[in-house]
């Protein structure tokens, strides 16, 4: 079986990105910056629209290696290591994206933190892109209890704008994930475990990941998918 790969790893369909990219009317003069880039397909989607300076940070090695074998042609600079480690303020960022990786600046208050950090790493009339989830309801104590999500990890949707808005950004484009997108995202990481496990079945790496995922799998059904949203924010600093 064909296994489906996620381009950006997050429940936020391609089109909706890709329809946010051409919004952003950059020039070759510009940089940009990737938190929590993974294997670096929206910077490589960036640079080839619009031929500017990117930087891309992920404490994945191996997602930043294969960053690099697949952008060796492009103008962009990759980081393994973590971002609270990294002085950028000097840069002057046109751009910078966060989507679905706030954890990076912190496991508390990481929504928050990312937009604090944020407002000194661009520069004036700077666009930023964050993708952050958030709750449709209360969630359910046994919902939290078999993820380990805590109850005050996320905001409301409309929490994350206000929040922003009271830190000095104004928003300007809003998007979210659909149901549809939600089982897709999801669904492929219950597909890839499944396959790795069915090809390799006496592997208790796999067979730990793949039970993993079928609790997961659980409880997104049950509880998950009326419970968490994704949300895609373009704010202007």
């Amino acid at each position: 079986m064909q296994v489906d790969t996620l381009e950006y790893n997050n429940p936020i369909s391609l089109a909706k990105i890709e329809r946010i990219l051409k919004i952003l009317d950059l020039t070759k003069d510009c940089k940009v910056l990737d938190v929590g880039c993974g294997r670096g397909e929206l910077l490589r989607q960036v640079v080839r629209l619009y031929n500017c300076h990117a930087v891309g940070v992920d404490i994945n090695e191996e997602e930043i290696n294969a960053a690099k074998q697949a952008s060796k042609s492009l103008n962009i600079d990759w980081h393994c290591q973590s971002i609270r480690e990294m002085d950028l303020s000097s840069q002057g960022f046109s751009t910078v994206f966060c989507i679905g990786s706030t954890h990076a600046f912190g496991e508390e208050e990481g929504y928050k933190k990312t937009l604090a950090a944020f407002q000194k790493l661009i520069a004036k009339d700077g666009l930023v892109i964050v993708g952050e989830g958030y709750w449709k309801k209360e969630p359910d104590p046994e919902y939290l209890k078999e993820t380990g999500i805590k109850p005050d990890s996320l905001k409301k949707h409309f929490e994350n704008v206000e929040l922003a808005e009271k830190m000095g950004f104004t928003p300007l484009y809003i998007t979210r994930s659909s149901e549809s997108e939600w089982d897709h995202f999801e669904s492929c990481f219950w597909l890839k475990a499944e396959e790795k496990l069915r090809n390799d079945p006496r592997n208790p790496d796999l067979q730990k990941k793949a039970d993993h995922w079928r609790k997961w799998r659980r409880a997104y059904l049950r509880w998950g998918k009326d419970t968490m949203g994704f949300g895609l924010y373009v704010f202007r600093k």
